[in-house]
This record gives C-alpha cells, structure tokens and sequence, in this order.
C-alpha cells in the first residue's frame, strides 16, 4: 500500500507533467504564429524582421520540442545541474519568475 507521501509525490508529478505538456503545446503554437508573423513581414518587404521572426520562432520549436522529449525528473536534474554550476544566475533567474508571476496573480485578480 502507497503511503500518503508517496500519493502525494505521484500526484504532484503528474500535476507537473501536465503542466510541461501544455507550456510545451503553447510554444510551438506561438512558434507557428511567429512564423507566421515572419511570413507576413516578408511579404511587406519588411525582411530584416521577418528573417528575426523566423529565428525567434525557430528557437521557440526548439525549447518546445526539448521540452516535449523530456519528463518531469529529467527538467528537475537539468534544474538542479544549472543551480551548481551557476547559482547566482539560478537565484536571479528565480527571483524573477517570483516577481513575474506574483505580478501575473495580483493582475488577474478580480476587482470589487
């Protein structure tokens, strides 16, 4: 019998792997809109930026598909690795993810 831990633990990977598989689906969506854009932008002579729209969108693909390819426990070593290696970053990188979605929660609040 699982103990209630090990309940908990399954449930929060699984709540995680959702959460990476849908992250993973709105990058490529925004990668092809991208592209799209590139494509719009190209048509208006507008070349410089479509060819940055493109390269955007590219690594956008890119970041989806590695997301898509990899599980729960592989991201949180890939995390873990980049915290040793280079820790201040990893706090500034945190500290901003804090603030940025402290922001999003206070915004998407509804108002009395």
């Amino acid at each position: 019998m699982a103990s209630p831990i090990d309940s908990a633990r399954e449930k929060a990977k699984h709540a995680a792997q959702s959460q990476k598989d849908a992250a993973a689906a709105n990058l490529g969506e925004m990668a092809d809109a991208l592209r799209g854009a590139a494509g719009q932008m190209n048509e208006q002579n507008q070349a410089t930026i479509g060819r940055a729209a493109e390269r955007a969108a590219g690594a956008l693909q890119k970041m989806s598909e590695k997301l898509r390819a990899q599980d729960v426990d592989g991201l949180v070593r890939e995390a873990e690795d980049f915290a040793r290696a280079q820790p201040l970053a990893f706090f500034g990188l945190a500290l901003a993810a804090g603030f940025l979605g402290a922001r999003y929660l206070k915004s998407s609040q509804t108002r009395p």
